[in-house]
């Protein structure tokens, strides 16, 4: 099942309050099913990166994301240049159509592999416009 049919079965998960026992069991396969541990990662700028030491258990997920490639950034902003530390409660997190975010903490990602596979192959083409363009209707 994908984020955008999960939605449509359950509308109530856009909402950043809820069931966390019942949001572990639909959201922890996305972050179990990773491709090569890779997310694109959104604070204040945009990221592809890889998620090491992931932990998930009844309160929430964690781990730390390792930028790899950079896809938007803003000039009076600072960027990361090393790893750092994310996490949320499974209760407070929410949905989009394609992500996950946690928005006390400002962070969404999109997990899943396909769409993280095809911005992978458009970076690799140097082509950041086209993979913006792919996330484009989740940044309005």
């Amino acid at each position: 099942m994908t984020l955008k049919e999960l939605q449509k079965k359950h509308p109530d998960l856009r909402y950043d309050y809820g069931d966390s026992v019942f949001r572990r069991s639909v959201w922890a396969p996305f972050f179990e099913n990773l491709h090569e541990s890779k997310v694109i990662y959104r604070e204040r700028f945009i990221c592809l990166a890889r998620i090491d030491d992931l932990e998930m258990d009844e309160r929430g997920v964690r781990g730390t994301v390792v930028p790899l490639q950079f896809l938007r950034t803003y000039p009076h902003l600072i960027i990361p240049s090393r790893p750092w530390r994310f996490g949320g409660s499974w209760e407070h997190m929410w949905q989009g159509d394609r992500t996950l975010g946690q928005p006390y903490a400002s962070w969404t990602i999109w997990p899943e592999a396909k769409l993280v596979r095809a911005i992978e192959k458009l970076l690799a083409k140097e082509d950041v416009s086209g993979a913006l363009k792919r996330l484009k209707p989740d940044l309005e």
